[in-house]
């Protein structure tokens, strides 16, 4: 699925598979409630925005990329997955958002983050290991958690915890 220009909407409750996902340049992608935007075979690459509202998930079955000029917002919770339901590698290179709700990995994933994660009021950001490289900055505003499930947290740049957050390691 090569999205390069227009727009794309998995309405709710819906599943759109392929091998290999690679959204770019795009009007923006939006996953409904309770819908999914799935590689099965492959890659999934974004370098768009994408918009996922309550339930919806992203997943892949190899590496799961937001490029730099890539925006994830999860709406309320959902989930973000690389590998199945192995242990595999989502790495962010723009910027992730999580307004509310919980968005977690499924099995053991880790999320390797080089640019911006931002974690608002009621939202929650959970995986299985987090490292946050040299460049990386994790915005944990007020009421947000960021919680780290599986082995830990990695920490090689910047962790911003407001007041009223929460953050947890499994260590």
């Amino acid at each position: 699925l090569d999205i390069d220009g227009g727009t794309l909407a998995v309405t709710a409750g819906n599943s759109l598979s392929a091998g290999n996902v690679d959204i770019e340049d795009a009007g923006g992608v939006t996953v409904g409630a309770g819908s999914t935007l799935q590689s099965t075979g492959g890659t999934f690459t974004n370098s768009d925005q994408i918009a996922v509202a309550a339930g919806g998930l992203l997943v892949s079955s190899a590496a799961l990329t937001n490029e730099a000029s890539g925006t994830l917002t999860y709406a309320n919770g959902g989930t973000l997955n690389a590998g199945g339901a192995g242990s595999g590698t989502v790495t962010n290179d723009g910027t992730v958002t999580v307004t509310s709700g919980t968005v977690a990995d499924v099995g053991n994933d880790t999320l390797q983050n080089n640019n911006i994660v931002n974690i608002d009021g009621a939202g929650t950001l959970s995986f299985g290991v987090i490292t946050n490289n040299v460049g990386g900055t994790i915005n944990v505003n007020a009421g947000g958690t960021l919680q780290g499930t599986g082995s830990t947290i990695n920490n090689n740049a910047t962790i911003n915890i407001a007041a009223g957050s929460t953050t947890t390691d499994a260590n």
